[in-house]
């Protein structure tokens, strides 16, 4: 049998210590960085990997605007002030929370028991948080408890690289909406500040730098840009001045995308597509010239459809085996007998709702139903150009096929195919489908 003394350092031993690691982070994250619950769900189970830890329970996520109602109840019947996540590791965990507030103030604590790279995941913290400037950090183990010292850069890069653009960024805001020329001026200056900032590398934290409310208003600028735009090769087609559909400025880049489109949903010259919103039809008309595509193009305000179907036709691109402009609510239309269904990056995504929401009246589920295109900017800073969307507006619809990975640095816009899905009802049987919703819906 084992001595006393031998039992005792077997316990010893069973009992040493485990190696402790401790890193703790706090700053102030940028005004716009996404705190949402994906976001941050999304971080947490990323850090793991980093840290080289891997998950056994969470991330559990509470921010203001989601929150199961136990939370509500605990917390008072209100919802939370601040975005608390929490996740558990085989070898310890981490917490963070952020304070809105408090000018997004914020901390992290990760904990393990075994060793991990504190550069790794300080960077990781850098990159997907988008905090300012100020964020310090600490550490700690068995034998070394550091000071709080300031987060640096590899190869001494700057924390702040988005303050090289804001300043121009911000004179943005004082554009005279009245003024047309002034207004295409500031949308191409709003243009080349991005794609300046996207090359450098610092187009995320350009977007983080702004809130959500001074983005939408930069993006209405960049509508109002667009719109001037299309009036103007409008009437320059209309006086004579232009002469080509290549004179319109944005055709280069509707040539791409629809490029891409129309090899995602195998465009032909046999059945037509739609497409919802198109001002001056750039795309519909890279879509005929590049695949003989029919399109059928809708747009709701009358006197633009009006202009945009003249000069059409002065440029001889108007018939029904061309393109067509249709004085149509898009959300309105009949999309049977179509390839696709393309809805314009410009329409709100309440609209875009709205339309995805007809097309279920219609899907039966075969190779008949239209397929259906959604745009959504490239990255975060191409979202001062277009709305973003996420599933509150496709609903679960099956993806087909994605551009994103054919995508050049310089496009605004990757596009997204889908299936849709019918409502229940509607696969008991095709005759069912269609009675409510022909007698409601135009025929285009």
């Amino acid at each position: 049998m084992p001595t006393s003394a031998e039992v005792q350092s077997g316990r010893d031993l069973e009992g040493k210590e485990a190696p402790m690691q401790k890193l703790s982070i706090k700053g102030h994250l940028l005004p716009g960085a996404d705190i949402s619950a994906t976001h941050v769900n999304k971080f947490l189970v990323g850090l793991g990997p980093v840290c080289g830890m891997n998950i056994f329970n969470g991330p559990h996520v509470k921010t203001p605007d989601s929150y199961d109602s136990e939370t509500f109840k605990r917390l008072g019947n209100r919802p939370p002030e601040d975005v608390n996540g929490a996740v558990m590791w085989d070898d310890s965990g981490a917490q963070m929370y952020v304070f809105p507030d408090r000018n997004n103030w914020f901390t992290l604590d990760i904990y393990t028991c075994k060793k991990f790279d504190p550069a790794k995941a300080l960077g990781y913290v850098y990159q997907e948080l988008d905090p300012k400037a100020d964020m310090d950090f600490a550490e700690q183990d068995h034998k070394v408890n550091t000071p709080w010292q300031r987060f640096t850069q590899p190869e001494g890069r700057v924390l702040d690289p988005e303050n090289k653009f804001t300043p121009e960024m911000d004179e943005l805001f004082d554009t005279d909406l009245t003024n047309v020329n002034e207004v295409i001026a500031a949308g191409k200056r709003l243009e080349g500040i991005v794609g300046r900032a996207v090359t450098e590398g610092s187009g995320k934290r350009l977007a983080a730098t702004y809130t959500r409310g001074q983005r939408e208003q930069l993006r209405a600028l960049h509508s109002d840009f667009e719109i001037a735009v299309d009036d103007r090769m409008m009437d320059d087609v209309l006086s004579g001045v232009a002469t080509s559909p290549d004179d319109y400025p944005f055709q280069p880049t509707y040539d791409r995308l629809s490029l891409m489109e129309g090899q995602a949903v195998g465009a032909d010259n046999k059945k037509p597509i739609m497409h919802i919103g198109t001002g001056w039809p750039g795309t519909a008309i890279g879509l005929y010239r590049q695949f003989g595509t029919p399109v059928k193009c809708i747009e709701i305000v009358p006197v633009v459809a009006e202009k945009s179907r003249k000069a059409l036709d002065k440029l001889g691109l108007l018939g029904e085996d061309k393109l067509q402009v249709i004085t149509a609510d898009g959300s309105m239309v009949n999309p049977e007998d179509h390839k696709a269904v393309i809805i314009s990056a410009m329409v709100p995504n309440e609209y875009k709702k709205q339309v995805i929401y007809n097309m279920r009246h219609f899907a039966v589920g075969n190779s008949e139903d239209p397929l259906l295109v959604l745009r959504k900017p490239q990255d975060s800073a191409r979202a001062f150009f277009y709305q973003d969307f996420g599933d509150e507006v496709i609903g679960g619809d099956a993806l087909v096929d994605d551009t994103g990975k054919l995508l050049k640095p310089e496009d605004p816009l990757r596009s997204l195919v889908y299936k849709v899905r019918g409502f229940a009802s509607v696969r008991e049987g095709h005759d069912y489908k269609s009675v409510s919703a022909r007698a409601r819906l135009q025929k285009v």
